[in-house]
């Protein structure tokens, strides 16, 4: 029974992370003007900065 719990509390975990990944990656894209599909050397700190 733990094992299910476990698993039900990883997929919500996956889900919400997907999304604050999601919002990370737009604000970044638009803080820096960067095109959709590229990254650029250093915009790895903005993204952590926004996450």
């Amino acid at each position: 029974m733990e094992g299910e719990v476990g698993k039900t509390r990883l997929a919500e975990y996956k889900a919400i992370r997907k999304k604050v990944d999601a919002k990370a990656e737009r604000l970044t894209r638009k803080e820096l003007n960067m095109p959709k599909g590229e990254w650029w050397f250093g915009s790895c700190h903005t993204f952590w900065k926004h996450k």
